[in-house]
């Protein structure tokens, strides 16, 4: 298919889906935000766009197949329809070029294959392939989701957790060779937690902090419950981060 007929399909698709009509809403939202500040005038403009990928595959299958595993490239299809229609219709007047328009594809639920699971165990990290995945399982913490990609990192430890295999061999060796001790093994943790970012042996008081308070787990009436609190000084916040 050519690249002019895959943006007529997303055209189509956002037509009857009301998604122009939320796209439009959102451009008249951000107009109206910066028509007077001239230093707006090569801001960057997000917008979210549903997927619903049994439809648009039923309109039109290699649009679909784009979004499922290419869909970098599906965003930039549908930055160029909307940006087109940003001009045409005279949306946002301090839009200057197409780049400035930042698409974001929401999928509501993804094909329910094999192919489209991620093993966490087994998936290559080489970050090779930038299409949708499904993950399931017990999240016991989460990061901060960072401004620019709007992505986070989850934590899951529960064997009993649909894909996973168990957090390896070296840390039950780990937790047998510490057994004698309460504290050997959270001692060992806190040395080695987070040594990308701070050397080991450093800051572990700290950082056993941060591990206590990612495992602690009550069945108490949440009103009760004592937390723990953590102060932390330091002139850099993104590190913290």
């Amino acid at each position: 298919m050519s690249n002019l007929k895959m943006k007529e399909a997303a055209l189509i698709y956002l037509d009857r889906s009301g998604g122009l009509q939320k796209f439009i809403d959102d451009c008249k939202y951000y107009n109206g935000m910066f028509s007077k500040d001239s230093k707006q005038s090569y801001a960057v403009y997000r917008f979210n766009v549903l997927i619903n990928p049994s439809d648009i595959v039923e309109l039109d299958a290699e649009l679909g197949n784009h979004i499922l595993h290419q869909p970098l490239k599906a965003a930039q299809v549908f930055q160029s329809v909307c940006y087109i229609a940003v001009k045409t219709l005279s949306l946002i007047g301090q839009l200057q070029t197409e780049t400035q328009i930042n698409i974001v594809l929401k999928l509501t639920h993804l094909p329910p294959l094999p192919s489209y699971c991620l093993d966490l165990c087994e998936f290559p990290r080489d970050y090779t392939s930038q299409r949708f995945y499904t993950m399931k399982g017990i999240v016991i913490a989460m990061t901060t989701v960072t401004k620019y990609t709007q992505g986070a990192r989850f934590l899951c430890s529960d064997e009993a957790c649909p894909l996973s295999k168990g957090v390896s061999d070296n840390f039950r060796c780990l937790l047998s060779l510490t057994s004698s001790s309460c504290w050997k093994f959270t001692a060992i943790l806190a040395n080695i937690f987070a040594s990308q970012i701070v050397p080991p042996g450093t800051y572990n008081l700290l950082k056993l902090c941060l591990l206590m308070s990612l495992v602690q787990t009550s069945d108490r009436n949440k009103e009760l419950e004592n937390c723990l609190d953590i102060l932390i000084v330091t002139s850099d916040t993104i590190l913290i981060d």
